[in-house]
C-alpha cells in the first residue's frame, strides 16, 4: 500500500511540472506574436510616417500575422491616463469597437515638426473564466519621425 501512494505522489508531481511547462510554452509563444506584431506595426508606421497613411497596410499585416481580434477594450483608457503627454491615434474614440486589440499614441518629438509613435499589443491566454484577467502589454516606440517643410 505504501508503494502505491508513492506512485501516486510521483504521478501528480510529473503532471504538474507537465501542466507547468506547457503553460511556458504557450505563454512564450503569445508574447512571441505580440511582439512580432509590435515591431510589424513599428516598421510600417517609419516607412510611411504618419498613421492614417499606414493603417491599411497595419490591418493588412495583422491579418496575415492572425493577430486575435477582440470586440472592445479599455487599455487605450488606461495608458491615456498614465501617460497623459500623448495623443491617442488609433483607436479614433476610446468607446470605438475595433478589430484588433492594439493602441497607437502619438508624442511630440524634442525638436521641432518631428514627432514618435508608442505602439502597445497585448499578449493574450486563452484560458476559459480567467482569460480576461491575463492580458499583459507590448510596448513599443517608433525612431523619431520629422514632417517635411517646403523651403
Amino acid at each position: 500500500m505504501k508503494e502505491s501512494i508513492a506512485q501516486a505522489f510521483i504521478l501528480n508531481l510529473i503532471l504538474f511540472f507537465f501542466i507547468i511547462l506547457v503553460l511556458l510554452l504557450f505563454g512564450s509563444i503569445n508574447y512571441s506574436k505580440a511582439y512580432k506584431v509590435k515591431n510589424r506595426i513599428i516598421t510600417v508606421l517609419e516607412k510611411y510616417g504618419d498613421f492614417d497613411a499606414a493603417k491599411a497596410e497595419i490591418e493588412e499585416n495583422l491579418k496575415n500575422a492572425g493577430y486575435q481580434t477582440t470586440a472592445s477594450s479599455n487599455h487605450c483608457q488606461r495608458i491615456i491616463n498614465n501617460e497623459s503627454k500623448g495623443t491617442l491615434v488609433y483607436p479614433t474614440s476610446l468607446t470605438d469597437r475595433r478589430q484588433y486589440q492594439y493602441c497607437v499614441i502619438e508624442h511630440e518629438g524634442t525638436v521641432e515638426n518631428s514627432k514618435y509613435y508608442q505602439v502597445v499589443t497585448y499578449m493574450k491566454f486563452e484560458i476559459p473564466i480567467i482569460g480576461g484577467l491575463l492580458e499583459f502589454p507590448v510596448r513599443g516606440e517608433t525612431k523619431v519621425l520629422y514632417e517635411n517643410i517646403g523651403n
